[in-house]
């Protein structure tokens, strides 16, 4: 709990957490890591709501300031890197962007009408 600082729940996951988000409502925690996995947690119960496997580890993590979207950043395969970009709402994939290399982090613009992604090239 953020009030108190108070542990419910823990989980530990096959490789190395790359970058943790709350969801804007405070209602899920979303993980991205090394083995290539977006989750999904309920905060109030630990469970895994939704999961989706990238092709690669995931570096970037970033959550649009409406609450309306979510993109991850993917190393690269092939040369080329990718980002995704999620409705929160139902969890949907909405686009995928191509990058040339890794995508380190992927960050909304404060606005939110545009994403930026960055990498080794």
């Amino acid at each position: 709990r953020t009030v108190d600082g108070h542990q419910i729940w823990e989980r530990t996951l096959p490789q190395e957490i790359e970058r943790v988000a709350w969801t804007r409502d405070g209602r899920h925690v979303v993980s991205v890591s090394e083995d290539a996995k977006m989750r999904v947690f309920d905060v109030s119960t630990g469970e895994v709501v939704f999961s989706f496997q990238h092709d690669n580890g995931i570096d970037g993590l970033s959550i649009s300031h409406d609450g309306r979207f979510l993109a991850t950043g993917q190393e690269r395969v092939r040369g080329v890197g990718l980002a995704r970009v999620f409705s929160v709402k139902d969890w949907k994939l909405v686009r995928t962007i191509e990058h040339p290399g890794t995508v380190n982090g992927v960050d909304f613009s404060s606005d939110d009408e545009h994403l930026a992604v960055i990498g080794d090239y």
